[in-house]
């Protein structure tokens, strides 16, 4: 294992860690699935947003990550749907319901 997906690794693992000692941790959360965003298929990803949205329900931000990583992905659908259960959470998100216009903008024009 080369260097740089050991501290990955490593450092998954410790965030993991801090969630295990306590999962309302937003900023460990924020940093492990921007740590695994690049590594993760859709599957992976999926669940680990699903586990901090079940944490935190009351929480948008799960939904709009996983809605980014849905865009970055090409699906656009799935990435619409993450963001209207962000925006069912907290409706003042401006940037969200643009994002959600873009992408509903950019399915039509298919």
């Amino acid at each position: 294992m080369n260097g740089y997906k050991k501290q990955t690794k490593e450092a998954a693992a410790k965030l993991q860690a801090a969630l295990d000692a306590d999962d309302q941790n937003t900023a460990a959360w924020t940093a492990l699935t921007n740590l695994r965003a690049g590594a993760d298929n859709v599957d992976a990803f999926t669940a680990l947003c699903g586990r901090w949205a079940q944490a935190m329900p009351k929480s948008y931000q799960p939904h709009n990550v996983l809605g980014k990583f849905m865009e970055t992905q090409g699906k656009f659908a799935d990435a619409i749907a993450e963001y209207k259960k962000s925006i069912e959470i907290d409706a003042n998100q401006p940037p969200i319901r643009d994002d959600i216009q873009r992408l509903e903008n950019k399915i039509k024009e298919k």
